[in-house]
């Protein structure tokens, strides 16, 4: 649960995600969506109840303890260090792996050296995974506002983490860009990644994910596969429209 004053934003909602799973957060906008997520990646504290990840409790912990354990995420409202430069952007998810102490830094020992041309190489890996290896040494306000989603999606993944939360990843992506994002999802999967995301891009929710858990006023009213979703009275009832027109006539995986 999270309560702000008088307000109840989420309340009731209990799912597990598991490992290698791609799992989508739906709902109309206000369900409670990116409140979860600052719950689960510890921006917000729980009013009550538990959250557990790897199979320890990780409610109260900061950030960036939650990120060294293995669990990312990207924003709705982007966080990207404008002054930086694109591949200084990904950099910065590294930090949670990087050992170099401040002495040795300083003191320009061999390892450090060796340790920065590592983190390079893996910045620069996952700037070609989302297209953005060309515009490594461009400053990132240069980048439009959907190569700037998938900067973040880059700094995110490059620190190799078990699980990453993805919030609205396809806002502002185009068709082209979209698809190439569900498909590196996929990829990822496979290689033993696991996302919960959320997304309104219902064509993107329906091909990319295992299952899909349906908030509405805060509170869980669905989760299922994609097939069992698309047919849900309780969905097709708070979507009320347009929305849901897509859900009903996607082909699941």
């Amino acid at each position: 649960m999270k309560r702000f004053g008088g307000v109840v934003a989420v309340q009731g909602v209990t799912f597990d995600v598991r490992p290698q799973e791609i799992v989508a957060l739906i709902g109309p906008n206000g369900a409670g969506k990116t409140t979860l997520f600052n719950m689960i990646s510890g921006i917000f504290s729980p009013t009550a109840g538990e959250i557990r990840f790897a199979g320890r409790p990780i409610h109260g912990l900061s950030p960036h303890a939650i990120a060294r354990l293995g669990l990312t995420r990207t924003f709705q409202n982007l966080q990207i260090f404008y002054h930086m430069t694109v591949l200084e952007n990904v950099l910065v998810g590294l930090n949670v792996r990087l050992k170099t102490r401040m002495l040795a830094a300083g003191l320009r020992l061999p390892r450090v050296a060796e340790e920065e041309r590592r983190a390079r190489d893996m910045a620069l890996q996952w700037l070609n995974r989302v297209g953005l290896a060309a515009l490594a040494d461009r400053p990132a306000a240069t980048l439009s506002y959907g190569q700037l989603k998938l900067l973040e999606v880059a700094r995110a993944a490059v620190s190799q983490p078990a699980m990453i939360l993805l919030d609205e990843p396809m806002a502002g992506l185009n068709p082209a860009e979209s698809q190439a994002l569900v498909r590196l999802m996929l990829a990822m999967r496979e290689e033993g990644t696991t996302f919960l995301f959320v997304e309104h891009d219902m064509e993107a929710v329906m091909t990319a994910a295992d299952r899909i858990v349906v908030l509405d006023y805060g509170r869980m009213i669905a989760v299922g596969p994609p097939a069992e979703i698309a047919v849900h009275p309780e969905v097709i009832r708070a979507y009320l429209g347009a929305e849901i027109e897509v859900i009903a006539g996607a082909h699941p995986q």
